[in-house]
């Protein structure tokens, strides 16, 4: 995957955002030699827009490259050519023209719209429809962010090319008639010369993916050092949460008026009612739970990090698929035909072979019946004759008597 120059874009986008977060905080620390002339200039966590704006970004991020990632394993799998015997009809009918194009940009268009509508205008509310009925505090929140990131780990894991990614058959892109991205970009010093940009399918693929696996980390994180009151939100006795929606309140707010007990009492001078009652009670739960329970929410996700770790050093050290051997690394699917005659005859073979079984185990059930038959025969008989004990005594005195008479 990283041979040659590959993932070099991957690693310097790694390298730049973490080059800028530690010089982040060295540029603050030089700005603290002005004292509070340099204040205004130093770098904070906050972006100038509200937890909503950013959420719903965030959302529409995720959603698009889960989107595409999903489009994408989908057109891989019923473009690939090394087993040809799967899915037949729909692979042909997927591939024929350029039906596989048309279908992307029409899904992709009319998907794109219903969800970014329903993000941005807030038209479907989730609180409303799902009022009481099924509720989340803050661990299972918790778990289920671990568990998109255990699934997003896991669609790299599931590719036929992994841990290599080195694929010796080009799988076209999605929407595109292409298996790659290629272009080139002037440089500054030297202008007969370029700079060669090549994107390959997998990076295209995994490079997206990569972006959402960091989205999710972010709501993971969101998720374990989540606290109301850093979102201009309290609870009350039930753990219930409630959003502050007036400005004035948000803008002076503190530790004693946003709470359950004041706003349920306070009133609102502009709207002479409680402060309360132009709240939003949302469906979601928040109990206090220390940190340390909720970390126990990245175990599946550490768990699976290891397995991805496992694998690649396992794995990777098999050969490569190239031109020759496009099966390199990979498990040959073996041709399966459904034939009647063979079937059948299998079938039949294996009832030939139980037979001698079969017929053992009834000879052995059969003998233990005569064997138990005969005991009872032999005891009816002993009993029998001991409860007639008397009787066969005078009949052997009278033929004695009689035998004598003869004689």
């Amino acid at each position: 995957m990283f041979h040659d120059d590959r993932g070099s874009w991957m690693t310097s986008f790694m390298s730049t955002v973490l080059l800028l977060f530690i010089f982040s905080y060295l540029y603050n620390v030089l700005l603290m030699i002005g004292g509070d002339y340099t204040r205004p200039y130093h770098i904070s966590s906050y972006m100038g827009v509200s937890n909503s704006i950013f959420m719903k970004a965030a959302a529409t991020g995720t959603w698009c490259g889960d989107f595409f990632t999903a489009w994408m394993v989908t057109d891989m799998m019923l473009q690939e050519r090394l087993y040809p015997d799967w899915a037949r009809p729909i692979r042909k009918w997927w591939n024929t023209g350029i039906r596989r194009i048309l279908l992307f940009w029409i899904v992709v268009a009319s998907t794109s719209f219903v969800v970014l509508f329903v993000i941005a205008t807030d038209y479907i509310n989730w609180d409303s429809l799902n009022r009481d009925f099924l509720h989340s505090n803050e661990i299972s929140r918790a778990f289920l962010a671990s568990f998109i990131l255990c699934l997003d780990i896991t669609i790299v894991m599931q590719d036929w090319d992994f841990p290599h990614f080195v694929g010796a058959i080009d799988v076209k892109l999605p929407g595109v008639n292409t298996a790659h991205v290629y272009f080139k970009i002037p440089k500054l010093l030297k202008t007969l010369e370029y700079w060669h940009v090549h994107i390959s399918g997998k990076w295209f693929n995994y490079g997206i993916l990569f972006i959402v696996i960091l989205l999710d980390l972010n709501m993971w994180k969101n998720q374990i050092f989540y606290t109301p009151y850093q979102y201009g939100q309290y609870v009350d006795e039930f753990g219930r949460i409630y959003s502050v929606m007036d400005q004035y309140s948000l803008d002076n707010a503190n530790s004693s008026t946003l709470t359950f007990e004041y706003r349920n009492v306070t009133i609102n001078p502009d709207t002479k009612e409680r402060y309360i009652l132009g709240d939003t009670m949302m469906n979601a739960r928040y109990h206090g739970y220390t940190k340390t329970v909720k970390m126990l929410a990245f175990v599946p996700s550490l768990a699976v990090f290891l397995t991805f770790g496992t694998m690649v050093a396992i794995y990777g050290r098999r050969a490569k698929p190239t031109q020759q051997d496009p099966y390199g690394g990979r498990l040959r699917k073996r041709r399966r035909r459904f034939n009647a005659r063979k079937k059948w005859n299998s079938i039949r073979s294996w009832f030939q072979g139980s037979m001698p079984i079969l017929r053992k185990w009834r000879t052995r059930r059969h003998t233990a019946r005569e064997t138990t038959e005969t005991a009872h025969n032999e005891n009816a008989v002993v009993e029998e004759g001991q409860g007639d004990g008397g009787n066969g005594e005078i009949a052997v005195v009278g033929a004695k008597a009689e035998l004598e008479q003869v004689t």
